[in-house]
Order: C-alpha cells, then structure tokens, then sequence
C-alpha cells in the first residue's frame, strides 16, 4: 500500500464527515470528498510527513468547498466560512466582535480581490502570523503548516484564501510585530511608562519586531514584479516582548522596571 492509498482509507470517513458539516448536504459532501483526494493525491509529493494529516486534508476540502462556491456564484455566509476542526477538543469560543473581524478580515479582502480580478489589478494582502499555531521555537517559512487557534487568526487565514481564491495577480504578506505610525506596542510600552514605575510584560513568546517602514520597502519591492504568491516578511533577529520592551526604554532612557511574566499569568485570549 503507498501512501496516498493508506491516507485515503484511514481519513476517507473524517474529511467526508468535515464537508458534510460545512455544506449541509449529504451528496454534495460525497462530490466534495471525491475532489478533495484527488487534489491530495496530486500534492501527496509535497506532504511534509511530520505534519497533521487531518489538518492538512481539510485545509484541501476547505479551499474546495469554496471553488465550488465561486463556480456556482453562492454566496458565502460567517456560517459557512467559519473554522470548523477536525479536532473537537481544540474548538474555542470565538470572541464577542466576530462578525466584525469575519467582516474586515475575511470578506474586506475577497470584495478587495474581486474587484481588482475584474479590472486587471494586482492586490496586496497584508496578514499575520497569528496563521499558525504558535508552538516551537523555529522560525516559520511560508510552507509551514496553518493552524490558527484564536478568532483573529482564523479570519486572517481565511482572507488570505479568499485572496487566492478570487485574484490571479496577488501577493500575500505575512509580517509580524508591527511599530511604527499609529498605535502599536512600542507607543503604548513608552505611555505607560509615563505613569509606571514599573511593568509587567509578558517574556515567554518570542517573535521578531518588525518596523513599518521595513516591510513598506519590500512590499514595494514586490510590487513591480509579476512574482505573485505567499510571501513571509519581517525584520532580523528575536526576542521576547518584555525584553523588547526593556530595549524601548533603554532606547529612549526610560527607567520604567520591566518584570517578566508568563503568557498564563498575563491571562488575555490570543488576538
């Protein structure tokens, strides 16, 4: 048995049981499955063996539930686009602003997508690492596995597909950690040390603090080329956010103490 056919027979039953939720409809989950492996048993060669098997099957079913969507000029409701996991255990509660995130997030670009399809326009899709899951201490290519845990995430990952889904001249931008103009985390780090004496940030999760002007650059670098696709773009370098914040205040020669703390004793649901 090669691998396709053992991948075929151990998640036949999941990935139908996946469409049947997402469309309601028996027969058109059975269509859907059939087209799902054999979208998988074309990629089968590029599986990376240490990922999900489930995760990485629906991700296909998804992206095909939403072809059949465009092909039939359906349209597509917070429902119907919502992460549905395979893994019943690892289903939160999405946050109070949802329709608003599924909103800006997720239908903000495909009307964006559509529209540039129709007149011949290139379109820039600025996302986000909250993509992944957010586990490891590697950094993450653009052929890492997407497993989004938190609702901003979710409709995130979601606005990239429609991207795809919808626009042939597309450049995806996933950054993170963002300062610059406007409010960021640098900004409010600097005003509350006008107050504090002393703070407590958050030292367990790692990322690397990207400037605005930085990523403008590249995205301008795309943008006169015909390199379409899924771009991952960031400055140099790691760190943790109470150590970036310590940076911030020696930086600017504040004498604000800042105290790490973990991610649980800081205690607010993931963007």
């Amino acid at each position: 048995m090669n691998k396709f056919e053992e991948i075929y027979r151990t998640y036949f039953e999941c990935v139908y049981k996946y469409l049947r939720g997402l469309t309601a409809n028996e027969h058109l989950a059975e269509e859907l499955t059939s087209e799902t492996f054999y979208k998988a048993m074309k990629a089968i060669d590029g599986f990376k063996g240490e990922c999900d098997v489930r995760v990485w099957l629906c991700q296909i079913a998804k992206n095909t539930y939403f072809s059949y969507l465009r092909k039939n000029n359906k349209e597509i409701s917070l429902e119907e686009c919502e992460e549905h996991p395979i893994e019943k255990d690892n289903i939160e509660q999405l946050l109070v602003n949802k329709d608003l995130a599924f909103k800006i997030n997720s239908l903000g670009p495909r009307n964006l997508a559509m529209v540039c399809e129709e007149i011949g326009a290139k379109i820039v899709q600025v996302s986000t690492d909250y993509v992944f899951k957010g586990v490891g201490d590697t950094p993450l290519n653009e052929a890492d596995l997407v497993n989004p845990v938190s609702s901003y995430g979710k409709t995130k990952l979601l606005g990239e597909e429609f991207v795809r889904e919808f626009s042939s001249k597309y450049y995806i931008v996933r950054t993170a950690w963002l300062y610059g103009d406007g409010n960021n985390f640098v900004k409010t780090m600097l005003r509350l040390s006008e107050t504090n004496d002393t703070l407590r940030v958050v030292g367990d999760q790692f990322g690397t603090p990207t400037s605005t002007r930085e990523l403008a650059k590249a995205i301008a670098y795309l943008l006169p080329t015909e390199n379409y696709g899924l771009f991952h773009a960031t400055c140099e370098g790691s760190t943790n956010w109470a150590d970036f914040t310590r940076k911030i205040f020696e930086m600017t020669g504040k004498s604000t103490v800042v105290n790490s703390i973990t991610t649980e004793e800081y205690g607010a649901p993931a963007p």
